[in-house]
């Protein structure tokens, strides 16, 4: 599912507990409905309220993290990228195949991920991962007549080290890793207390309108959590500005 059936789904369970509250308000007898009833009910709901408010927090909190890391990380990676480039640059001309191989990479990561159509949960370029494999080997087989060209070699054997450790990092950081079983959790309590504010407030087009607008906004809550679990597609993606730039660098 995508972050906007995810959203949908939980506005109209939440707003489901509405009605049924509404209807049991109007089924039970007034006795049950007293005023020391109504406390009570107003209790519970209360410390429901505040468990499902921290819950929610933190939902969007670790998911506002793990996009943010995923951005930092790829700031990181465009960074040794331009480290990688110079380098190679510096090498001279025996290191222009490898150079060119990284420039390739690059191209191929931005249309990849920002540019061209892609399976919703696909993340791992295999055709990017060959070209790495490729830019191993050009690195391997540079010269190390001199020292100059032996620190060249190993200054960009290292970047290379650390640039395809970061792209595995930001792979696996890059996955939905939202958990259903707490959703549809909160989903039933956020219900629940719908609920109970359909049975204790009174009917009229106001109230029922606010609340309507409350359940809109829990649902784009849960939407703006899970769409941040994929920073790579949906409506909210990292930015490849960074990207872009180092691509920019490398190919003058």
């Amino acid at each position: 599912m995508n972050s906007i059936t995810v959203g949908l789904m939980v506005f109209a369970i939440v707003i489901v507990g509405l009605p049924i509250g509404i209807s049991i308000g109007r089924a039970v007898p007034r006795g049950h409905l007293s005023k020391e009833s109504q406390e009570v009910i107003r209790l519970g709901t209360g410390m429901l309220s505040v468990l499902t408010s921290l819950l929610l927090g933190l939902l969007v909190a670790s998911s506002k993290s793990g996009f943010d890391r995923t951005e930092t990380d790829l700031r990181n990676f465009s960074g040794i990228v331009i480290q990688l480039g110079d380098t190679l640059r510096a090498s001279g001309p025996e290191a222009a195949p490898a150079l060119g191989l990284l420039r390739h990479y690059m191209r191929r990561t931005i249309d990849f991920h920002w540019e061209a159509a892609k399976a919703p949960s696909e993340v791992e370029d295999p055709v990017a991962g060959a070209i790495l494999l490729q830019l191993r080997s050009a690195i391997i087989g540079l010269p190390t007549a001199t020292p100059p060209q032996q620190m060249a070699r190993s200054d960009g054997w290292d970047l290379f080290t650390a640039l395809t450790r970061l792209r595995w990092q930001i792979i696996m950081h890059s996955h939905n890793t939202f958990h259903s079983a707490l959703l549809w959790t909160l989903a039933i309590w956020i219900t629940c207390l719908f609920a109970s504010f359909g049975l204790q407030a009174p009917r009229n087009a106001t109230v029922i309108t606010s609340l309507v607008i409350c359940a809109a906004a829990i649902g784009c809550a849960i939407f703006l959590a899970y769409e941040m679990e994929s920073p790579f597609e949906g409506l909210i993606m990292v930015s490849g500005v960074p990207m872009e730039q180092a691509l920019q660098h490398i190919s003058r």
